[in-house]
């Protein structure tokens, strides 16, 4: 299932794989007080985390690779998802900007590259 290998899924295909309407699914689903999106942001998160603690790929290969259009889509959806920016996790720590203007860039043009859009 190429879509699951990029973390990308869509409730019709997922329902289809289980051999379910979408309607049992999101019953089913709802039993388990959770969500489809839930799920999917679940899986996005351990893909981006995993690829992100075990490949030196840019940033922006790894959005590519994730299915993401746009690296700076990428950098928000995973900010959203983990609570921290890609680089700061690659880093292991909480926060990768610095101060002065490059720090209000969100760490873009930082001197070790970790928050490169590249």
């Amino acid at each position: 299932m190429e879509d699951l290998d990029s973390g990308r899924m869509d409730s019709d295909t997922a329902a289809r794989a289980l051999k379910l309407s979408r309607e049992s699914l999101y019953r089913s689903l709802k039993v388990a007080s959770t969500s489809f999106q839930a799920i999917n942001d679940d899986i996005v998160a351990g893909l981006s985390k995993q690829t992100l603690r075990e490949t030196d790929s840019a940033i922006s290969q790894i959005a590519l690779m994730l299915g993401y259009s746009e690296h700076s889509a990428f950098v928000h959806s995973f900010s959203q998802l983990v609570g921290m920016r890609p680089c700061a996790y690659r880093a292991g720590e909480w926060g990768c900007q610095g101060s002065g203007f490059f720090g209000l860039m969100g760490g873009y043009f930082s001197r070790d590259n970790a928050c490169s859009n590249t």
